[in-house]
């Protein structure tokens, strides 16, 4: 005989305790500044919540820097969040070179 343990008791997560995403790094939002001195950002609220979801973006594009510095160093580096319109997880991160 097979229970089923869908009737009864629903476990009730509290707000404070649900998953929010990963934890973000208490220096985020210097590293973040970081960023922005470096970087044109367009849409900065959009790419912040990006990378605050894809922490480990943060540490890539700043390793690759000064490897942009190096081989363009007069022209201006800007950052964008590119939108899938139809699935929310393809987006990502382009980092142009003016």
């Amino acid at each position: 005989m097979q229970k089923n343990y869908s009737q009864g008791l629903e476990m009730q997560i509290p707000r404070e305790n649900a998953y929010t995403g990963l934890a973000i790094r208490p220096d985020f939002d210097d590293e973040f500044d970081k960023l922005s001195e470096n970087y044109a950002i367009n849409q900065i609220n959009d790419v912040k919540c990006f990378i605050e979801k894809h922490e480990n973006i943060l540490e890539f594009i700043h390793e690759l820097t000064p490897l942009i510095d190096e081989y363009f160093p007069d022209y201006r580096k800007i950052i964008e969040l590119c939108k899938d319109p139809e699935f929310g997880d393809l987006d990502f991160i382009m980092i142009y070179v003016d």
